[in-house]
């Protein structure tokens, strides 16, 4: 297994100056199962999502603004588990996720099952910045959803968009299989198709940090099931004086062991580098879950840390000289 302390996304970018994060999930992906087409696709996306995010802040935007520009960019692809992109579940429909945090002020907001929305983080951000919650799910999500056209001029979207003639295809596939084993990330690895969530991370140029998650989930899943995208501590958390965490995998695991806290607790408590604690908590905390999948993580100082315990992750960084680096396996 690889992590990114062994190839160049290991970097550190010091300084008082803008950092981008994202990624596009993690799972069982081999370059040779990935078309030349769709692997120009995913990295044309990812570099999208990058350098969106990253004009924004150089622009003097809040880290908060900067992860949901760059996940909404992933949310509109459709080569993402997410959004435009995202799976369907047992009953062919969409039920999706997503959260955002600011580590300047610990404010957070998510929703969960929603069907309604066509950027999730953007009803998520909304959460937080328009209501007294932090976690809204369900039929109550979407009502809040239809207030936010008015307010912020939120998009809704039928069930019709999200499925597309490939999240339909995935969904037969599936159901001819049969159930997928409790241990698994979505959909089949001999196609190289897509996986788990994307999320962000970004420092601004106030030495803020902020983080964003968002999922279609598991493909065929169980109407109602919700994993760890949404959920603060789990699949999310942003803090300035830790780290700011995004993960990527089988979401019942990473509730188990609340990973992107974990992450944080290690380099406050344990006194662990971002690069440590990130390590640790994929190859050790996450094993006692029997997890797999990966996170993204970056810190107030400028340091950044992208490890996985599966065989690839779609992954990349923009740092302050404006260098995009994109990786996969």
């Amino acid at each position: 297994m690889q992590t990114d302390l062994m190839n160049k996304l290991n970097s550190t970018d010091k300084g008082e100056d803008a950092l981008v994060v994202v990624h596009g999930g993690a799972g069982n992906i081999k370059l040779e199962y990935l078309p030349k087409e769709k692997l120009e696709r995913v990295e044309a996306d990812l570099t999208r999502s990058l350098t969106n995010a990253f004009n924004l802040l150089k622009k003097g935007a809040s880290a908060i603004e900067a992860v949901a520009a760059a996940v909404t960019v992933l949310e509109d692809a459709e080569m993402f588990n997410a959004g435009r992109g995202s799976c369907l579940n047992e009953l062919g429909k969409v039920e999706m996720d997503a959260s955002i945090m600011n580590g300047a002020n610990l404010e957070a907001g998510g929703v969960a099952c929603i069907s309604n929305v066509k950027n999730p983080v953007l009803l998520a951000k909304a959460v937080m910045e328009h209501s007294n919650a932090v976690l809204l799910v369900g039929e109550g999500a979407e009502l809040f959803a239809e207030n936010m056209t008015k307010v912020i001029g939120l998009e809704l979207a039928a069930n019709e968009y999200f499925a597309t003639p490939e999240a339909l295809s995935e969904l037969k596939r599936f159901q001819e299989r049969g159930s997928m084993p409790q241990n698994a990330l979505s959909t089949g690895s001999s196609q190289g198709e897509k996986y788990g969530t994307v999320g962000a991370c970004a420092r601004d140029l106030s030495g803020n940090v902020a983080a964003a998650t968002s999922t279609g989930g598991l493909i065929g899943k169980l109407k109602g099931r919700v994993g760890d995208s949404p959920l603060v501590g789990a699949g999310v958390y942003a803090d300035n004086q830790t780290c700011a965490v995004s993960t990527t995998g089988f979401g019942e695991s990473f509730i188990r062991v609340v990973l992107a806290h974990e992450v944080s607790s290690l380099v406050r408590h344990a006194g662990k580098t971002l690069a440590e604690a990130a390590v640790e908590a994929i190859h050790s905390v996450l094993s006692r879950s029997n997890g797999k999948g990966g996170l993204i993580s970056i810190n107030s100082q400028g340091d950044y840390a992208l490890p996985f315990n599966t065989q690839g992750m779609y992954r990349g960084v923009i740092t302050a000289s404006g260098e995009v680096q994109i990786s996969i396996s």
